[in-house]
Order: structure tokens, then C-alpha cells, then sequence
């Protein structure tokens, strides 16, 4: 078969969760299948990660924007034409307009049609591109059970469209030069703080964690640091007005947005992992905790119980006492500690990227 990738957002200048999704997939693709050809889109020769350099891959890199729009759909559907693709594989929620081929592909979540006072008006893409995929697409890839669920509720997409197949999880060890530098950039002590990691937005429930925390260190003033690490998405200036109108600009510090390396380095050395997400198709960033050896403080919704099981303390993301009554608890009790160390270890192993790619495979041999 000759398969397409859209590899596109790997390139964006702060890649994030779908861009990660699309790279990972690629190159356990490449590793586990040697006997079709890939075809791997890109917008420019700089940044393709050499583990896609494959002797299996063809490195495609389309024409130059003229006009946005045109040039990421119709312009992209006639060079997709050129290279008579068997499948076309689109992980990041969208196919090309224009584009009539077969093709897959993979939602992440609907957050944006459960909850559109989180995102910038995106009509056209909601009202048109997004429905217009889902009906074109010959199998839909979900990333979780609770995106399947959306996927039904929302647009009535026929069960047997849809293919559940998990996100892989790769366990990354940063040497001590690494997780000291990151460290030492960021003026940060081992194990003297909480850690959050994601994009700075209304969904990630940061004002919610901002409230949990003044409760915390109203409490106990030597309560670790909470370190804010992401880059800044839309609506977050209440987020950081959150901080000051709660005095605490000397307990909560904002990092911005992390390079792969720095991220496993701040994971790996943080007292707790706090993720207090109001929605996810996923949360790979739960897993990415738990594969670094940090205990995770995570919400009981969406998706995250099916994806986190017994290997995170679960609460509530609305209740403020309940979140500031977990980051207590994981501080003080080094026991509770081990024990969610040791269930976040058990439960990673049953996500492998190799076994998102074979599923995968499986899906576009299904349809070929």
C-alpha cells in the first residue's frame, strides 16, 4: 500500500498534543511495517526528525503558502492527488477539502462542541471542515472510549465507523546533566514542587488548581511551589490574573512552554504531577507523569479514569477543597506517594506506541 501522513503540526512552533500524536505514530509505523510505502507531508525541509528519515518513507515537502486557507486544503488535496495514495491518514481531526481518496482519520476530542466558551470562534471549521471529515473518512480513529461516546452523542457516527485504539506512551529517561540543567534554568529544587504541564488555557481548570493552592498555602505557608509549565493558549489572562489577585506571585511560578527534554526532566523531578483537566479526549500527560516515576493528581471525567485507572489520585476539578485536600495529602504522606508510583509503573504498560501502530495497520488494511 502506498499510505499518506499528514505530518504538517509536527512542524508548528510550539508542538502540541496532536503534533506529538502524529510524530509518535509515524515512527512506530515506520518500525513495525516494512512493506508499505509511506508518504509523510511536510511544510518545510527544516525540523523533520530523523527517526522518520526511513528507508520505508518518503519525505514530501509541499509547496509554499500563498493564501492560508487555499494552500493547507485545496492546494494540499491536488499534491495528495499526485501521488496515488491508497490510504490517506489525517491525525489531527481534519481531512483536506477537496481530497476524495480513501482515507482515516484520528479525533482526539470534541472539546471544542461540548464546551465552545473555551476556544475562539472556529465556525467554519466546526460548522463545515470537522462534519465534512467525519462523513468522507472510511474509519474513524478515537483515542479513547469518551471520544467515541462524543463522537456518537455529538454526530451520530455509526459504531462500526469508529475504531478505538489508545495513545502509546514513551518512557523517557533523562540523564542527571538534563534534569539538573532544567533545573538550574528554571530555579527550581528537586522534589520542592507541584508541577502542571499543558497548554495555559480555560479548560485545563488552572484557576480552579490557583484557588486549591491559596487554600493549600493559607493552611501551610511552606507548602512546595506550583510551577505553571505551557505554552499560552487562547483566554488565559484570567488565568494569570488569578495569581496576583490571589498574592501569590512568590508560591506559583510560570515557565512557559518546555522543549520534549525539559519536560521529562521537570516530570521526572517534581513532587507531584497535578493535572485538574475539565475535559480530555485523552491525557497523554497523565501517562508521561506515571512513566516518570510522579505521582499524578488528576480529574474524574471525560476520559482521563479510562486512561489513568487506579494509578492517579482522582478529584473532582470543580470542588476547590477536594484539590487543595490532594495536594496536602501527596505532600505530606511519602507512603501515599510510592503506592501511586508503583500503580502509575503497572499501568503504563498497557501503552505501547508499537501497539498504537499495529492497531493501526490493522485499521488501514481493513479498509485497503
Amino acid at each position: 500500500m502506498r499510505i499518506g501522513i499528514d505530518c504538517r503540526t509536527i512542524q508548528e512552533k510550539e508542538p502540541a498534543g496532536t503534533a506529538h500524536y502524529t510524530k509518535e505514530l509515524a515512527k512506530a509505523l515506520l518500525d513495525v511495517d516494512s512493506e508499505n510505502d509511506y508518504f509523510l507531508f511536510f511544510n518545510q525541509e527544516k525540523n523533520i526528525p530523523a527517526d522518520l528519515q526511513k528507508s520505508n518513507a518518503k519525505i514530501i515537502i509541499l509547496p509554499k503558502k500563498t493564501l492560508p486557507f487555499i494552500s493547507s486544503h485545496w492546494q494540499f488535496s491536488r499534491d495528495l492527488k499526485k501521488y496515488r495514495l491508497d490510504i490517506f491518514h489525517g491525525p489531527a481531526n481534519t481531512l483536506p477539502i477537496g481530497f476524495n481518496g480513501t482515507s482515516i482519520l484520528t479525533i482526539h476530542d470534541l472539546a471544542i462542541y461540548i464546551n465552545p466558551e473555551w476556544f475562539p470562534k472556529q465556525n467554519f471549521s466546526t460548522k463545515f471542515i470537522v462534519p465534512r471529515s467525519l462523513a468522507k473518512a472510511k474509519k474513524i480513529i478515537a483515542v479513547s472510549e469518551s471520544t467515541k461516546q462524543d463522537l456518537q452523542k455529538i454526530f451520530r457516527v455509526p459504531t462500526e465507523k469508529i475504531k478505538v485504539i489508545h495513545e502509546g506512551v514513551r518512557t523517557e529517561e533523562p540523564n542527571e546533566e538534563t534534569k539538573n540543567k532544567a533545573l538550574e534554568k528554571f530555579d527550581l529544587q528537586e522534589k520542592k514542587y507541584f508541577l502542571f504541564l499543558g497548554t495555559i488555557e480555560p479548560r485545563k481548570n488552572l484557576i480552579a488548581l490557583i484557588a486549591a493552592y491559596k487554600i493549600l498555602v493559607q493552611k501551610n505557608p511552606t507548602a512546595p511551589l506550583l510551577v505553571l509549565a505551557g505554552g499560552g493558549g487562547w483566554k488565559n489572562d484570567d488565568i494569570f490574573e488569578a495569581v496576583k489577585k490571589r498574592g501569590l506571585e512568590n508560591k506559583i511560578k510560570y515557565i512557559g512552554y518546555v522543549s520534549n527534554k525539559e519536560k521529562f526532566a521537570l516530570m521526572k523531578k517534581a513532587l507531584v504531577f497535578v493535572y485538574p483537566s475539565l475535559y480530555e479526549g485523552f491525557g497523554l500527560p497523565i501517562l508521561e507523569a506515571m512513566s516518570s516515576a510522579t505521582p499524578v493528581i488528576t480529574s474524574r471525567i471525560s476520559s482521563i479514569p479510562e486512561i489513568a485507572g487506579d494509578g492517579a489520585l482522582m478529584i473532582d476539578p470543580n470542588n476547590d477543597d477536594e484539590i487543595a485536600n490532594a495536594l496536602e495529602k501527596l505532600w505530606k504522606d511519602g507512603g501515599l506517594r510510592a503506592d501511586l508510583i508503583a500503580k502509575g509503573e503497572a499501568r503504563i504498560k498497557q501503552f505501547s506506541w508499537t501497539k498504537t501502530a499495529e492497531k493501526t495497520l490493522q485499521t488501514y488494511r481493513e479498509i485497503e
